[in-house]
């Protein structure tokens, strides 16, 4: 890129911003713009210290955008102050169903200061929105509500766009749209811009009231959604509600089961104590959904359901492992991969891997020099195996730098749950990368001269995931 195209770059980059900037100052009094700066704040995460992974060579962090790789925090949504220093934000934002390496969340100011988050108020996940106070008493002034916003008006998107702090954009409220489940409540519609990081926004009128609650961005059209802050103010005190519309289905069977997650717990609650309550009983819930499903459909599932028998009665040469899945017809039959790639190992070990289903299964025959003793033993040692067969690569932050980063090698902290065992003969085994909060599952059958495995990348100690990988794998057919 030549001086001249830089320039015109960065001008048509900035032009956006500047203008929404420059549109809201002449149209909001300098009180109110001094009031969002005061009361409106990102939502971010303490960066990991180190990494849980080494490389095969140094990775090219130089390639991150200086603000980004200098960064302590990482900018996950917005905040602002609605009354006693007590906050607002997305229920998406703090993921409290989800388990997380991350165990706090905090506030920034536009100073740069970091406070945090202490007691959950009230929070609903269906309507995407938690109310929740902070260990400081920070905000001295708020901005004024308006629970009766009109339609086809000038609205301001105030938030952490991008995650490069908070910007101020405008456009128009268009319409309002039911909620899609029962109508519950409505949509607030609006056409101003908003980027990752505006969850959790103040979305205001054209006097600098607060009217709703940015909840998402529309993915056909600029018509972008905000949860009235009447629906907030009117729901019950000290409550925290879970309500999920789910589907538990198994990839090897048509089978599935749809249901609707309930819970209700009192608040006021630390986030840390809200999220181990909601994601243990959320872990719970899908067991038993699993289970039902798997009761119902008995009489139908292999091995002793109709539709077994061919399968059970029929010898199969299969060097690679398959898996049993059900036909359309109802039978049970073992079905290999389309494609399976190898790799050498050296000492006449060698590894062969491809994916069903999403899931990656993997064949491992250990060299001549390990036993299966330590293969078995030593997780760290088999995982090397694997990687360096079925080379893993961290993703660069933005696509348009890089995609690729290096060859991950070897695992330098591993997860203290690498022998969470359902059977005897079989253990999980986690790769944990501390970047990006999640693991690469691994759950291993030993046999006598080599392993199979099946991987799924999920969430950090998903419960459900090894549910289902479980179920799975006493669907896999090995043949000598």
């Amino acid at each position: 890129m030549n001086y001249k195209q830089f320039l015109v770059f960065i001008f048509l980059f900035l032009y956006p911003a500047t203008s929404a900037v420059v549109f809201a100052e002449k149209l909001l009094e300098k009180d109110i713009l001094q009031v969002i700066d005061e009361s409106v704040f990102e939502v971010v995460l303490l960066k990991p210290d180190g990494d849980s992974l080494t490389y095969e060579k140094p990775l090219p962090l130089h390639l991150i955008p200086y603000t980004i790789r200098t960064d302590k925090y990482y900018p996950i949504g917005t905040a602002f102050d609605v009354s006693d220093n007590t906050f607002l934000s997305c229920a998406h934002v703090f993921n409290l169903e989800k388990k997380s390496q991350f165990r706090d969340v905090y506030l920034r100011s536009k100073k740069g200061e970091v406070f945090e988050v202490d007691k959950i108020l009230k929070y609903a996940s269906h309507k995407d929105f938690v109310l929740f106070t902070i260990k400081s008493n920070i905000v001295d002034r708020t901005l004024e509500m308006n629970e009766k916003p009109v339609l086809n008006e000038t609205v301001f998107a105030v938030g952490n766009a991008l995650g490069q702090g908070i910007i101020l954009r405008h456009g128009i409220l268009t319409s309002k749209t039911l909620e899609e489940e029962n109508g519950e409540w409505e949509w607030l519609r609006f056409s101003a811009p908003v980027s990752p990081g505006n969850s959790g926004s103040p979305l205001l009128d054209k006097n600098g009231r607060v009217i709703g609650m940015i909840t998402k961005k529309s993915e056909n059209e600029n018509l972008n959604y905000a949860l009235p802050i009447s629906v907030i103010n009117n729901l019950k005190e000290n409550i925290a509600v879970s309500h999920i519309q789910m589907k538990y289905f198994l990839p090897n069977t048509d089978k599935s089961k749809l249901a609707v997650y309930d819970y209700q717990t009192s608040l006021p609650k630390s986030n840390h104590d809200l999220k181990i309550e909601l994601t243990a009983n959320l872990e719970t819930f899908i067991k038993e959904l699993l289970n039902s499903l798997l009761e119902e459909n008995k009489d139908t599932l292999f091995p002793q359901g109709r539709g077994s028998l061919n399968l059970l009665h029929s010898t199969y040469s299969a060097y690679f492992p398959h898996l049993i899945c059900q036909e359309q017809d109802g039978n049970w039959d073992a079905f290999h991969l389309s494609e399976v790639e190898s790799a050498e190992l050296g000492n006449n070990g060698f590894l062969e891997y491809g994916k069903m289903y999403g899931i990656t299964f993997i064949q491992l025959v250990k060299p001549d020099n390990l036993s299966l003793k330590e293969l078995n033993e030593n997780t760290k040692l088999a995982m090397d195996l694997i990687l360096k067969g079925m080379p893993l690569y961290r993703q660069g932050m933005n696509d348009s730098y890089f995609s690729e980063w290096n060859n991950i090698i070897k695992q330098e902290y591993p997860y203290n749950k690498n022998t969470y065992s359902y059977e005897s003969n079989s253990y999980i085994n986690t790769l944990h990368s501390k970047y990006s909060g999640k693991k690469e599952s691994r759950l291993s059958e030993m046999s006598y001269t080599y392993t199979v495995e099946v991987c799924r990348e999920g969430s950090v100690d998903d419960e459900s995931m090894k549910a289902k990988i479980n179920q799975l794998i006493s669907n896999i057919s090995i043949h000598e």
